[in-house]
Parts: structure tokens; sequence; C-alpha cells
């Protein structure tokens, strides 16, 4: 997925190279969409220059709040990272980060900074994770729904998303959670503009921030494309 973004840049004193946080470069990490408040526990991309000395990606959970020399810094609080390189870091905003707040973004690569930039935080701001394929949907028996596996009604739909809010059982930041969960705010599923029940609705078990949506697809959807 392509995102494009201004880039602003000041030549350090001293020949000094820093990295560089593009201008609204911190997006939600399911669809790459800017210009929206970010979550507690969601996970977010950060676009930039300089921005690691080499690619690294998480190896345990908890998640590491520093890969090689980078960090990223959150309205105070060291963020979990999933995966660092000079273009693109994936991070989970700290759940410390409460909705209503403004909170300042910062990279550290090895002690260099990035300018700051501010963002507001909101209680949820869901995203379905897409990639080239399409959305990241799954059907019953985990295969991609695709135009050679259509949905099917009657049939379980698990749709992967972000930026659900809070869970209970909550989940600490970087931290996964063994079994299910609810999100604490409602969530609905329609399909073809027709509702879907909902069968779950929570954290996907074993994983750091990520969502898992169970909808089973309702009578009258109409087939498509």
């Amino acid at each position: 997925m392509q995102q494009s973004f201004n880039v602003a840049a000041i030549p350090a004193s001293g020949g000094t190279s820093l990295p560089v946080l593009f201008n609204e470069g911190v997006v939600e990490g399911a669809a790459f969409t800017s210009r929206r408040p970010l979550v507690p526990g969601g996970i977010v991309s950060l676009f930039g220059s300089g921005l690691a000395s080499t690619i690294s990606s998480a190896t345990t959970i908890p998640l590491e709040r520093q890969l090689e020399q980078t960090s990223v810094r959150v309205g105070g609080v060291e963020a979990p990272l999933y995966f660092v390189s000079p273009g693109q870091i994936n991070a989970q905003v700290p759940y410390e980060a409460r909705p209503g707040d403004t909170v300042s973004i910062v990279v550290n690569v090895g002690g260099r900074l990035t300018s700051p930039q501010n963002y507001q935080i909101a209680a949820a701001q869901p995203g379905i994770f897409t990639d080239s394929l399409g959305a990241a949907i799954l059907d019953e028996q985990f295969r991609r729904i695709t135009s050679t596996n259509p949905a099917r009604v009657g049939r379980v739909l698990q749709i992967f998303a972000g930026g659900l809010g809070d869970t209970i059982p909550p989940a600490g930041s970087g931290e996964a959670l063994a079994g299910g969960s609810d999100t604490t705010f409602p969530v609905s599923v329609s399909i073809g503009g027709i509702d879907a029940p909902v069968q779950y609705d929570g954290l996907a078990p074993g994983y750091v921030g990520l969502y898992q949506v169970n909808v089973i697809v309702p009578a009258g959807v109409v087939a498509g494309p």
C-alpha cells in the first residue's frame, strides 16, 4: 500500500544527520489512514527517513521497547515495537495514553531525535487490516476470503481489525492475552447493508494489539464480485 506525505527538513548543526518523521507520518496500522486520532493499545505505523540503521523485528512477547537503537516515545512512555526500518516503524500506542489526551510522539535513534509531533487519542477508531490481496478476512477454516473462496451465507467470517479500544480483561502495553476478551464498546458489522450477528469481538488470542471479530454472514446478502 502506498502513502504520500509532505516532508519538511531542517539541517542539523554540526552536520549531524537527524532522523525525520514525516509530517502527519503517524497513521493507524490497519489501512494506513492518516489524520485520524490514535487509540490506546492500537497498532500504528510511523513513516520517515533515518528511523533506524537497519531492519529489525520483535522476537518476544511482551514486545520490546527498543529494537537495535530505535525507540518511540508516546506521551512520555516508550512504545512497544513490532518492527523498525530506515523508512517505517510499526509500534503499539501504550495503554497509558487515554482518550481525550493529546500526546507528543518522538523517535529516538541512538540518541538522535525527530521533531515531536502531537496526536489526539480517541476511545476507538476501527479499521480492518488490508494488504495487496484485500481485507484480512478469513473463513471458519482460516482460509482467506477471495474471489475464488467467497463468503457464504450462514457461515462464520473472522475479521481482523485494529483500533477497537479497551477490552475485558485488559491487556498491558506490549502484551498478548492467551484467551479471549470482550471489547468495552459494542461492535456491529454489516455485510451488504445487512446486520451480521457478532459471535466474538475482542483481542485475537496470542497477538498484541490485533482484534478479531467473528460474524455470521446474514441471509439476504446479494452475491457480487
